[in-house]
Order: C-alpha cells, then structure tokens, then sequence
C-alpha cells in the first residue's frame, strides 16, 4: 500500500463530507476484508461455477494480511476468492469488482495492491490464472497421503450431515514431495491463528502429523482422501541430554472443527511425543482459547485415569507427586498438571458454589496466585519500606484480585465444558 493510501485511510482525509458534492463517493471504495474474503477447498472443477463450493469459509481474521483495520480501500464490489485444491493444497486467487479508483479520480488515490498483501502467505507455486489452475484440477492426485499412519477413526459431521473415516499420519520431512507440500497446506493458518507464522520445515528437529479424511470427490462414486488438519511439534534441547517438545502449529479446517477431530489429533501428538526417548516435558506456543480448550478437555480425560487425581484422593490437594505421575505418563509438564488438578476438582462437584469443597477450592487457588505479589512486597520492604506506599499496595493488590477472579472465571468455564463433554459421553 502506498503512504499516500494509507494517510487517507488512517485521517479520512478522502472521505466526503457530502456525497452529492463528489463524482465518485468514496465509502463505495472501501471494503472489510472480513466480508469480502474466501477461502475454498476445491474437489473438482465445479467448484469453481457461481456460488461458493460446499467447503468455503471466511477467515476468522485478516489484519495479518490487510493491516490492523482490515479496510481494503480502492475497488467496488470486490470479492477475493483463495481456491485451494483439496488435496495437494495448489492455490489459485481470484479476485473481482466492478470498478477500481486511480490517482487521476478527484478524492482517490490508486487502490490497494491486493497480491502483493497477499503473496507472503500464498504457495510460491501458486496458479497465476485461471487456466493454470484448471490443468491443475485435471492432473490432480485425490489418494496422495503423506506420511505414515498411526490411527483411524470415524466422526460425524453434523455441518455435512454426513459421517467420515479419517486418518492421522506422522510424516517426515525425507518423504518426496512432503515439505512442499506442507509449505502450501500451512498457508491457510494466517486466516485462522493469531500470531501465524511459517516454519522451516527443512529443520530435522520439527515433527509433522496430518489427519485425512476420507470421502466422495463431489458428485463422484470414488473416493478420496483429503487433508484437513496437521500440528507441528519442535524438538528443543533440554540440557544435559534431554528433549523438550513444543507443539507449534496446529490447525483443523473450519469446516471439520466443533466434532472433536482436534482431540484425535492432539491425544495422536501427544503419542508420537511420549515415543521419544529423553523427553521432558511437553510446551505449547501461544496456546489459543480453541486449542487450551482441547488441551484441557483431554489432559484431564488422561490424568483422571491415574488415582492421584481420582475422587477422593484428589481433595487432599495438589501435591508434587501428581506432576511426577502426569508426567511420567503423559509428559504433561507441571503448570498444566496443577490446571488440570484444578478442574478435575471444580468439575467433580459440577461447580456447585454451595460445595464446601468449592469454597475450599477457591481459597486454594486465591493463595497460591498471590504468592507472587507477597513474595514481591517483601523483597521490596527489604530494600526499602518508604517506597510502599498505601496507594501503590492498594493498586497492586486490586491488579492481583483483578487476575484472580480472570482465572477463576477460566477454570470454571473449563470445568463445566469438561463435565458437559463427559455427560454426553455416558449419554451416548
């Protein structure tokens, strides 16, 4: 975007203060780029016809790709379409609008360069026309898969109405053709995960698993398969000779989350983890609320297995030997085993806030939260106690109750989200 385009966005400087004084209003050059954009999953080439293809989304966010406000400025009825193929992931953009602006207009300037906003996070191989991409529907592959698989299950769809197979490979980046591959499918995350970035998957040290799905190419009797998902495990050195596994990426189409295909997928990464030797721990990268939800649903589904933290062995509290048996088990590291033990409590009494255990439960939590700001305020009054002063402890204290009543409010939610998942488990 030129400096110019983005002084007039950012001041308005070009919006009119009256229509009717202007040939050209400008309000009609401006588009959200959350309600123009598509993304696509292409099966065969009907998809392409009027109207969008069965499996067509909108992201879930575009200021990493159209700035902060997500204004595109400079075209009329403009509709971005991103095509992916189903299976190899080869991309194709169509772009359409009625008019577009040029700096000769009065109050315009020329509009936003689309592509080159979107190029960083298009396949370098991209289709450049129309045409392109229609060869390469024709020449597709609809039963590659990589990797090797690890487990097979089926789900139902209740968007689709319809049930599937799927498959979760572990992959390797020696595999003909993988890492390529990868460098497309990954493409799609910037849509959909805050912070995205790609990954050099060249690195021996990053672990790769995808989940296929199985099923009829369009109106088609053959089947095939597709992918529809992956996470990204890092390997770090742990000093003096052990691992640290750090799921990185992960990621389950629009179109296939809400039927706990993500719960496969994560209880799969973990299993290939927990076959290395000299693994630590497990990590997560800036877990979103999406995935802390799947995270807590199945950590606690693994941990109420181990006695510790079965009832009524779990209400004498959080020892050290509960991190020991969850991560000797699960390599669950110790942070996340404590917020497991914290809703496995809150979600055994169906967070009754009549329960003395709820009562009991929260003064536990509130404790251990401050332990950090006590810690802090007498380390400072042994520096010097002038600089405490009322107001300062007043405001630190409200920041600190402020934050436990956020964490509160977290674990609950989490707890009742797990009791209601295991209750239409045992309905079922």
């Amino acid at each position: 975007m030129s400096e110019e385009s983005n002084l007039s966005r950012n001041h308005n400087t070009n919006v009119p203060k009256n229509d009717e004084e202007e040939n050209v209003p400008c309000r009609l050059y401006y588009a959200d780029g959350m309600q123009v954009t598509y993304v696509n999953m292409v099966f065969t080439k009907d998809d392409l016809k009027s109207g969008h293809p069965q499996r067509s989304f909108r992201p879930d966010m575009v200021h990493q790709v159209f700035d902060k406000d997500g204004i595109i400025y400079g075209y009329r009825n403009l509709n971005i379409d991103i095509y992916y193929l189903a299976n190899s992931a080869q991309a194709f953009v169509d772009l359409k609008y009625t008019d577009a602006t040029n700096d000769k207009m009065p109050n315009h300037t020329k509009p936003d360069d689309i592509m080159s906003k979107l190029t960083p996070w298009l396949p370098e191989d991209y289709c450049a026309t129309k045409e392109m991409f229609l060869n390469a529907i024709e020449n597709e592959n609809h039963h590659k898969m990589y990797g090797e698989p690890i487990d097979t299950f089926q789900l139902h769809n209740a968007k689709e109405g319809t049930t599937y197979k799927y498959t979760v490979t572990s992959c390797s980046v020696d595999e003909p053709g993988f890492v390529d591959f990868h460098y497309r499918f990954q493409c799609m995350i910037v849509w959909f995960i805050d912070a995205a970035s790609q990954i050099d998957a060249d690195d021996p040290n990053w672990m790769f698993l995808y989940v296929y799905e199985h099923r009829k190419q369009g109106s088609s009797s053959t089947t095939g398969i597709y992918p529809v998902g992956f996470s990204t495990v890092y390997k770090f050195f742990h000093f003096p000779d052990k691992v640290r596994a750090r799921i990185s990426q992960f990621f389950i189409i629009p179109s296939c989350q809400g039927m706990g295909l993500g719960t496969y997928l994560l209880k799969n990464t973990y299993k290939i983890i927990t076959d290395l030797p000299n693994v630590v721990d497990i990590a997560v990268e800036d877990p979103c609320p999406a995935f802390t939800r799947i995270r807590d649903f199945l950590d606690c589904q693994l941990l109420m297995q181990l006695d510790c933290f079965k009832e009524p062995n779990i209400k004498n509290g959080f020892v050290n030997s509960m991190y020991v048996e969850g991560n000797k088990h699960y390599k669950i590291n110790k942070k996340q085993c404590r917020r497991v033990y914290e809703v496995l409590r809150f979600s055994y009494i169906k967070c009754n806030r009549f329960s003395a255990d709820y009562a009991m439960l929260y003064k536990e939590i509130s404790q251990r939260l401050k332990i950090p700001y006590l810690k802090e305020q007498r380390c400072l009054k042994k520096i010097n106690s002038e600089i405490l002063s009322e107001y300062s402890n007043r405001i630190s204290l409200e920041s600190v109750e402020k934050n436990i009543a956020y964490y509160m409010s977290d674990i609950i939610s989490a707890a009742q989200q797990f009791s209601n998942k295991m209750d239409k488990q045992v309905d079922a």
